[in-house]
């Protein structure tokens, strides 16, 4: 009884901070306003960590970004005066803070009807044959993975195409007909080989080298484009889920030291790589001028998350607000997001274009002359406001009750809904500076894979003994 007044208390204490924090913006008290939602922020993960059981799982670490995404760029501006010159030189606090607020409160409020509506599923009965199967689909797809990026490779031009940058390359690869899903089939791939990881775990197994080694050299060219292009989405895709994985079994609910050096460690790889990425061609062709360019302090400025792409979220909304010359659009967005699973090619007339690339169109032409998927990203809280004002934050409430939904109902289910849950993670950060078009596409595309590898299961694998055998070998 103590505890859950003490957690009401601490629910009713978030509100209250985020509502003051709403009200201090529309009086224009900005600073004060920032403070009180960066705590408000703060407890909000304290809240999801109670409500989960632990602080590695899907709904932590989609809340963990939206506050990361939502205010590193507007805490970097206001008070460093550090931000990305991209996105001009005006600069607008507190409708943006009212805004992060209001979809704050909702998502907090899904989260609460969630929990109390659903209740923790149980741990997955263990079964042998499972576990071979994950793993004969993580080595299928981790080779899969590598055949598809070679195709694509080979197909945009090759090695000066790599090395032209990220921007040129996955633009020339975007602009394929019939382009090969590498990305997703590495997901789901990674996916599976974690579900292998989390059985061991729980039978308390030991992990053999072959079982490290194999997948490693199946995956290592996609691998080594990953690390070339400087894409850090694919790495930070890996270290979740491995660390979901590891987690899953015995629940993290203390931080140790260890694990913050880790995870800082992992950050500044991180925003190495991206400090370095424009330059990744000079490290080949001219490493003298790589080393003048790339030097201390241009990498220290490029740690700040707000001059990365998480400052994208408050530019992107800034720079639409202080431009006031767009039309609400009342669910369009939302609506023709649905329509981009359909690729190109077959779609019936003209596709509607990505709110994405409107947007940047619109706002920054500038990128468009660089490559077909160049931009400044988006927000999924400009999303809400363009399509319905201040009020478009009840969407958050949506949110919030499908990522417990996610997290207490369907994650132990059976391990094929624990497949897609593992292949939804890479979701927890790209969908903050997404648009509904792009992540529900990839949403779809990740289920009908779960689908096939589940339909591949009931009907071959588990009749045909061959299969089993050559995994009792490898395994």
């Amino acid at each position: 009884m103590i505890d859950y007044i003490k957690f009401n208390k601490l629910v009713f204490i978030d509100y209250v901070l985020f509502v003051i924090g709403g009200i201090l913006s529309i009086f224009g008290i900005r600073d004060i306003a920032i403070i009180t939602v960066l705590i408000g922020s703060i407890l909000l993960l304290k809240i999801v960590k109670d409500k989960t059981g632990g602080y590695i799982n899907f709904s932590m670490f989609f809340c963990f970004f939206h506050v990361l995404y939502g205010l590193s760029g507007v805490i970097s501006k206001a008070w460093l005066n550090q931000f990305s010159r991209t996105y001009g030189t005006i600069f607008r606090y507190c409708p943006y803070i009212l805004a992060y607020s209001l979809c704050t409160i909702f998502m907090l409020t899904g989260i609460l009807f969630a929990s109390k509506k659903y209740k923790k599923d149980t741990v997955i009965t263990t079964n042998s044959s499972y576990d071979k199967y994950f793993l004969f689909v993580s080595y299928v797809g981790f080779m899969l993975t590598t055949i598809f990026e070679l195709v694509n490779f080979f197909r945009v031009g090759g090695l000066p195409t790599l090395l032209a940058g990220k921007a040129i390359y996955q633009a020339k690869v975007d602009e394929l007909v019939g382009t090969l899903p590498t990305l997703y089939i590495f997901q789901v791939s990674l996916a599976s080989y974690c579900i292998h990881l989390y059985i061991m775990r729980m039978n308390n197994l030991k992990i053999s080298l072959k079982q490290i080694i194999i997948p490693l050299l199946l995956v290592s060219p996609y691998l080594a484009m990953i690390i070339i292009l400087s894409r850090r989405g694919p790495l930070l895709a890996i270290f979740l889920l491995l660390m979901t994985a590891y987690f899953l079994v015995k629940p993290l609910k203390k931080i140790s030291v260890k694990l913050v050096g880790i995870l800082f460690a992992v950050y500044m790889v991180l925003g190495l790589m991206f400090a370095v990425r424009n330059d990744i061609k000079l490290l080949f062709t001219d490493y003298s001028e790589f080393a003048k360019k790339v030097n201390i302090n241009y990498v220290m400025r490029n740690l700040n998350p707000a001059l990365t792409e998480f400052g994208c979220t408050y530019g992107n909304f800034n720079k639409f607000y202080i431009t006031n010359d767009y039309k609400l659009l009342y669910g369009k967005s939302y609506i023709e997001g649905l329509v981009h699973i359909v690729p190109t090619y077959i779609y019936p007339g003209e596709k509607p274009k990505m709110i994405t690339y409107e947007f940047r169109d619109k706002y920054f032409p500038v990128k468009a002359e660089i490559s077909s998927i160049a931009s400044t990203g988006f927000s999924s809280i400009l999303e809400t406001y363009w399509n319905f004002w201040y009020f478009g934050s009840i969407i958050y409430f949506i949110y919030g009750y499908l990522i417990i939904l996610l997290e207490n109902k369907l994650k132990f289910k059976n391990y094929f809904y624990l497949l897609e849950y593992f292949s939804l993670l890479t979701l927890t950060y790209s969908f903050h500076r997404s648009d509904f078009g792009h992540t529900s596409a990839e949403i779809i595309f990740l289920i009908l894979e779960v689908i096939f590898i589940y339909a591949f299961y009931r009907i071959i694998y588990s009749k045909n003994k061959n299969i089993d055998k050559i995994m009792k070998k490898i395994s």
